[in-house]
């Protein structure tokens, strides 16, 4: 659509944004921003006024070495604002309070038992906690509905279908009188379809005792983005997280105006999960000194592959006239612009990374030799080159990243990095040979 250039100032027409705002900036690392940044130093070029780039604003709570990885994003230096200050307990960012309690974290690992014995034993015991204890008020309602955080979909499947048959009958089992229910199991992962996304935001405030109240919320990583509810206090983390900036991410969604209980429970099979279960104090006394360094790597050849000539194609259609779907036939009339943004991409991949700025250089040029000859051919045709096209056996000049046929592969996902691969499992018999041989 050529209106989607307005956003960008439409070549000159309107004003380009002046400010960028980019939140939890530690999201925008591995493969998801290392393809952010190839189309972010295009948009960076698109919202320059006067020759001056836009001001990007980024924030996070969980970054190290943030300034490289602000130079990967946006191939720009960085500064941070507001300085920490002198006193860690009392800065712009935080400021201690030892009057108010906060979050306390307690660790468990079953020996002799199977996992799922140990999460039905111990979800269990956290649900029945504040009947058992005799709470009320806003003390029941701040424990009644059970945080249950997954490091993946699969042993969440596994949570969910526990909740409805094996926890049931524990509590039968277990507890006499008051006995709870665990009720309706709500999901909050990427499953869940966008537009259901605020009503279920708008469930997990209800307060205990009222109809449609949760008591048992099975999530994955979406609860670790956005995910505001004051009266959550209660969480049980299923397994360690890959990385402490998403245990700190996904943890401090309970807990975050009243006392609040995170457990996690360890699998003593994992190796990973005991060493966490070993040094669990001296790990969470000390926890944002365990974020790992994040990483971008935008000029990769793989991810060149995959979005480097898209940003060059941004260029052309916002800033070199050739914005309608029908004028990717127009190149060699823009070849002053084209050969200008490709020395402008060169010089920021330079800026990124420089033992890649030569790679970058051949990958779009030969691009650009490939769009001029596809054009070329095109006319010789009596038709006219398109940048995408629906029409069967019209030339395009790109196409799905995973589809067959003509035209330069182009992702329209920024997530879906991968190529999707098919293995075909042999039999037992030609697998034994396999091996013998």
């Amino acid at each position: 659509n050529t209106r989607g250039g307005a956003l960008f100032g439409d070549n000159g027409t309107y004003l380009p944004p002046t400010l960028i705002i980019q939140d939890e900036m530690h999201l925008l690392t591995g493969p998801l921003g290392t393809v952010v940044a190839l189309y972010e130093h295009a948009i960076q070029r698109l919202c320059q006024y006067d020759g001056a780039p836009a001001k990007v604003v980024a924030s996070t709570a969980t970054v190290r070495r943030s300034a490289e990885q602000l130079v990967g994003l946006y191939g720009r230096k960085s500064g941070i604002f507001p300085p920490p200050g002198l006193d860690a307990d009392n800065s712009f960012f935080a400021q201690r309070d030892d009057t108010r309690p906060g979050r306390l974290y307690v660790g468990i690992m079953a020996q002799g038992h199977t996992s799922d014995t140990a999460t039905v034993h111990t979800a269990s015991a956290m649900l029945q906690a504040p009947r058992a204890l005799g709470l009320t008020g806003d003390d029941l309602d701040l424990y009644w509905t059970l945080v249950v955080y997954h490091s993946s979909l699969r042993e969440l499947g596994r949570t969910v279908t526990m909740a409805g048959d094996d926890i049931p009958k524990r509590f039968e089992s277990r507890f006499q009188g008051g006995k709870r229910s665990a009720g309706e199991v709500v999901e909050l992962t990427s499953n869940v379809e966008r537009h259901r996304q605020p009503d279920l935001l708008r469930q997990l405030a209800q307060r205990a005792g009222q109809a449609d109240a949760v008591d048992v919320l099975a999530s994955t990583n979406m609860l670790s983005v956005g995910v505001d509810v004051p009266r959550l206090g209660l969480m049980l983390v299923n397994g360690q997280p890959k990385s402490t900036s998403e245990y700190i991410q996904a943890t401090s969604r309970v807990g975050r105006r009243l006392p609040g209980l995170v457990v996690g429970l360890f699998r003593s099979t994992r190796p990973r999960d005991r060493s966490h279960y070993e040094s669990f104090q001296a790990y969470h006394s000390a926890l944002y000194r365990y974020v790992e360094p994040t990483s971008v790597t935008p000029y990769s050849p793989q991810a060149r592959t995959r979005a480097l000539h898209a940003s060059f194609v941004i260029l052309m259609r916002h800033l070199a006239g050739l914005a309608a779907d029908n004028s990717a036939g127009a190149i060699d009339d823009r070849a002053a612009e084209a050969d200008g943004f490709v020395a402008e991409l060169v010089a920021v991949a330079a800026a990124v990374d420089r033992s890649e700025q030569n790679g970058v250089r051949r990958d779009l040029e030969s691009f650009l030799d490939s769009w001029r000859r596809s054009a070329a051919d095109a006319d010789q045709c009596g038709e006219t080159l398109r940048f995408s096209s629906t029409s069967k056996g019209s030339p395009r000049l790109l196409k799905d990243f995973n589809n067959p046929g003509e035209g330069t592969p182009t992702m329209r996902s920024m997530r879906n990095v991968d190529r999707e691969s098919v293995v075909r499992v042999l039999g037992s018999e030609n697998n034994s040979k396999k091996a013998k041989k």
